[in-house]
Parts: structure tokens; C-alpha cells; sequence
């Protein structure tokens, strides 16, 4: 079974306009399969991989002041206590702690430097339950325009470590010698683009991946490119909300 450490992120859902034909796209993509809960969950989708819990798509509502966008939600054993924190921290709470039936308890909170994540404490939801193969959860990054604000408080907030890549505006958050995410100083980023957690997905073939995406209404924003950890890209789903495939080193 999966263990996620408090103070790391253990899940990622997508909020789509359209979860029907979201869910379509990405099975299609990273080949999911899907528990999808009544009217008392909104219709909210446990993504599977193998049977095992990999990911959430749900409704986004239709007054949404958010596009569709993917999450990651940091698992925390108090979530009001960690509101608590993110505001004494300069962080700001956009959706307070609420239950989620008896699955957990939720919030979603914007960091000093603008990007928006989530907070999850488990009930019967432990987070993903699968981890190292096509579908799973692969990284997750913050880019922002200040990474000095955002790694000061993803530290202070969840008790993580901050360790510099050398020949990058790049960190890393960790807890001992475990990697738990990143802070990326994104200059590239085009002005109209917000700070946000950009999520990673293992893929078997990164290039087959975006073979894949494209030819089912999917957009490539970042092609293909080698990196130590593995060929990664970045795309786009029909809706518009970002992710990136990465492809592991072969062992």
C-alpha cells in the first residue's frame, strides 16, 4: 500500500467543464478506468489504474472564477490547523476546510506568490494508491515569477526542506533524502499565465503519449525533451488544462 507523509502531496484531481469527455481523453491517454460516484459526490471520478485509486476528475461549475485546471493537495493531519498556518504565512485560504463526506476534509489555498494547491486530510480517501507506472502520479512543481516567497512558505507550511539544483532557478522540496516536489522561477512564463502546480503523469513512451493527446484533442505546449529523471513534455487536454507526461529512466 502507498503511504503519503504529512506535509507531501498525495493527490491530484482535475476540475473539466465536461468530466464525461475528460474522462474519455484521458483513459484514452493513460488507460484509466473510473469509479464514478453518485449525486451526492457530484458525479466526482476516482481515475484507476490496475483497480487502484490514481487520480480524481470532477465537475468544474459552471460560474467557476478558475479555468479547467489539474491540483495537487498536500496531505496534512489537521486541515484547519494547516489553514491556520498557510494564512499566518501569507498564504490565503480561497475555499475553507469542508468534509467531503466521510471520504476526508478538503481546502484550497493560493500561495504568497499566486499559485493555488490543495489540502487533503484522509478518512476513508488515503490519496493515490498506486505509484510508478503509466497513469500514476509522477512529480509536481510549482512555477512561479517568485520562488523565493513560494519556497520560504511550502517549507515553513509543511515542514520541508528547500535545496537549490545547482545551474537552475530551481528547488527542491524534500524531507531527509526524499523529493517530495519542486520550485521552478519560470521566466518563460507568458505574461497572461498565472503562477500554478504544473502535475506530471508516468508514461510508458513519452513521444507516444503525445502521438496519443494530440490525436484526441489534446495540444502540445512543451514537445518532448531529455532531462536526467526522464523524456518529459508538457500538453494540454481538449479543455485546456495542463499537465506533463514524463517518461522514467529505464533501469
Amino acid at each position: 500500500m502507498v503511504k503519503h507523509p504529512f506535509g507531501t502531496v498525495s493527490w491530484f484531481d482535475l476540475m473539466s467543464p465536461d468530466p464525461a469527455k475528460a474522462r474519455e481523453f484521458y483513459a484514452g491517454l493513460f488507460g484509466w478506468t473510473y469509479q464514478v460516484g453518485g449525486p451526492e459526490m457530484g458525479g466526482y471520478a476516482m481515475a484507476q489504474v490496475d483497480g487502484k485509486n490514481a487520480s480524481g476528475i470532477g465537475q468544474l461549475p459552471p460560474k467557476a472564477p478558475s479555468p479547467s485546471v489539474w491540483t495537487a493537495y498536500f496531505q496534512v493531519e489537521n486541515a484547519d490547523a494547516t489553514a491556520r498556518a498557510i494564512t499566518a504565512a501569507g498564504g490565503t485560504i480561497m475555499m475553507p476546510v469542508m468534509d467531503v463526506m466521510d471520504a476526508g476534509r478538503m481546502a484550497i489555498a493560493i500561495d504568497p506568490s499566486g499559485a493555488p494547491f490543495g489540502l487533503w486530510q484522509p478518512m476513508q480517501h488515503t490519496g493515490a494508491q498506486v505509484v510508478g507506472t503509466h497513469g500514476a502520479m509522477g512529480w509536481q512543481e510549482v512555477h512561479t515569477r517568485d520562488a523565493a516567497a513560494a519556497r520560504e512558505f511550502y517549507a515553513k507550511v509543511f515542514a520541508l526542506e528547500v535545496v537549490k539544483v545547482e545551474g537552475m532557478d530551481y528547488w527542491l522540496l524534500q524531507r531527509g533524502a526524499t523529493h517530495h516536489g519542486g520550485v521552478y522561477n519560470d521566466t518563460r512564463m507568458p505574461a497572461s499565465m498565472p503562477p500554478h502546480w504544473l502535475v506530471y503523469f508516468d508514461v510508458a513512451g513519452t513521444d507516444a503519449a503525445i502521438a496519443k493527446a494530440t490525436a484526441t484533442g489534446g495540444k502540445v505546449l512543451m514537445g518532448a525533451s531529455d532531462t536526467p529523471h526522464g523524456r518529459m513534455a508538457v500538453l494540454a487536454d481538449p479543455f485546456g488544462a495542463v499537465f506533463a507526461v514524463i517518461q522514467p529512466p529505464a533501469k
